[in-house]
């Protein structure tokens, strides 16, 4: 699979990048198990520093915190790893496996909320870069064609209208037997969450130079596959 090596040492690499809940991660793993890629999910990395802060804050208050880092919180997000273990990953801090922790949609907001500070992202870059060092990888996020890999060998770009993606959120939160929120609370966190995402300072969610755009609105999950997969393997023969 791997037909390009950068002058960096970076391995073939796709990225997909778009906003929440555009399906992005269920793409991601479709590509890495067809392609026999590992899946770099980014947004695990973040998940894991707003979990292991808020959890050092004791989970008190934390919305001020995050416009104060310390440097304390800064030496505690070092010890953040990440551990490929096959296509997929584990998530340490320290020697602890944080994974199973990082699905609650309450850390997903925590984790909009410190992706937002520019030596969190830089801290962080070079972790996901190094992943990439080490074997072909299909990175999903809100910067991986732009800032993360910019010269990846395929860019995905995947939106959705913000009704389609909150039904879709509401939905897994009801497959989970969650009741924390109600379909107009998902759209207002949505707005928000774009609001943060397409307008922070460093490293916002824009269309990476060069990316497929691909609108998934009324657009079914295998007929998003099956384009892609045609997608990328016209691009891979292009290249042999």
């Amino acid at each position: 699979m791997c037909y390009h090596r950068s002058k960096d040492g970076l391995r073939m690499i796709i990225t997909i990048d778009g906003p929440s809940a555009s399906g992005k991660s269920s793409l991601a793993r479709a590509l890495a198990q067809r392609y026999n890629l590992h899946h770099l999910a980014t947004g695990l990395l973040y998940r894991a520093v707003g979990f292991v802060l808020s959890r050092a804050w004791k989970n008190e208050n934390v919305e001020p915190r995050w416009q104060a880092l310390t440097d304390d919180d800064y030496s505690m997000i070092k010890n953040i790893q990440y551990r490929v273990n096959g296509n997929k990953a584990n998530i340490l801090y320290k020697s602890e496996d944080i994974s199973l922790f990082l699905a609650e949609e309450k850390i997903a907001d925590f984790a909009s909320q410190v992706s937002e500070d520019p030596k969190i992202r830089q801290l962080l870059l070079s972790v996901q870069r190094d992943v990439a060092k080490k074997q072909d990888v299909v990175a999903d996020g809100r910067d991986c064609g732009s800032i993360l890999f910019p010269d990846a060998n395929i860019k995905l770009y995947i939106t959705a209208s913000i009704q389609a993606r909150a039904r879709r959120m509401f939905d897994d939160l009801d497959r989970w037997k969650d009741q924390s929120k109600n379909y107009d609370q998902i759209i207002v966190d949505l707005q928000e969450r774009d609001e943060r995402d397409m307008n922070r300072a460093v490293a916002p969610l824009v269309i990476p130079e060069g990316a497929l755009v691909v609108d998934t609105t009324k657009i079914i999950k295998q007929q998003v596959f099956e384009h892609l997969f045609e997608y990328v393997d016209q691009h891979i023969s292009q290249k042999k």
